[in-house]
C-alpha cells in the first residue's frame, strides 16, 4: 500500500471519530500478494458506532455487486484498541474477503494499520436434502 494511500484511509478514519469507520479495500492480488490501490468508506449505522461497526447495505451493496470493483477486503477502525481482531471480528462474515484491515487510533500520535488474513477453522458443509413435490 502506498504511504499517500495509507495516510487517506487513516486520515478518512480520524475524521469519523469517535465512531468506528468502516469500508471496502480494492485492489490486485497475484500468488497471495495482495496491493491495495483504493479504499471506499461506507457509512458505520451501527447504534453502537463507538465500539461496533455495521456497514450500511444501501452504500455496500451496490459496492458489492459492481463487476468493475475488485474488492480484496475490508477495513474499520478501533477508535480506543489494538489493530488486532476482536471477538466480534473473528465471529462476522467478512472473513470470507482475502483480506482484512484494522486501523488503531488509540494513540492519536501514532496511527497504525494492521492487515489480517481471517480463515475458520471448520470448512462449511452442505447436507442434501430430499423433498416431495406435487
Amino acid at each position: 500500500m502506498r504511504k499517500e494511500l495509507l495516510n487517506s484511509l487513516i486520515k478518512n478514519s480520524c475524521e469519523k471519530l469517535p465512531a468506528e469507520s468502516c469500508g471496502f479495500l480494492l485492489g490486485n492480488i497475484q500468488s497471495r500478494c495482495y496491493e491495495v490501490l483504493s479504499f471506499i468508506p461506507v457509512p458505520n449505522i451501527s447504534k453502537q458506532s463507538q465500539t461496533h461497526f455495521t456497514m450500511d447495505p444501501a452504500v455496500s451493496i451496490p459496492i458489492l455487486t459492481n463487476a468493475t470493483h475488485s474488492i480484496l477486503g475490508i477495513y474499520h477502525s478501533h477508535p480506543t484498541a489494538a489493530a488486532e481482531p476482536s471477538s466480534l471480528d473473528t465471529s462476522t462474515l467478512w472473513h470470507t474477503f482475502p483480506l482484512y484491515g484494522i486501523i488503531s487510533l488509540q494513540n492519536a500520535d501514532r496511527p497504525h494499520m494492521q492487515f489480517y488474513e481471517i480463515k475458520k477453522a471448520a470448512p462449511i458443509s452442505f447436507n442434501k436434502l430430499s423433498f416431495e413435490s406435487d
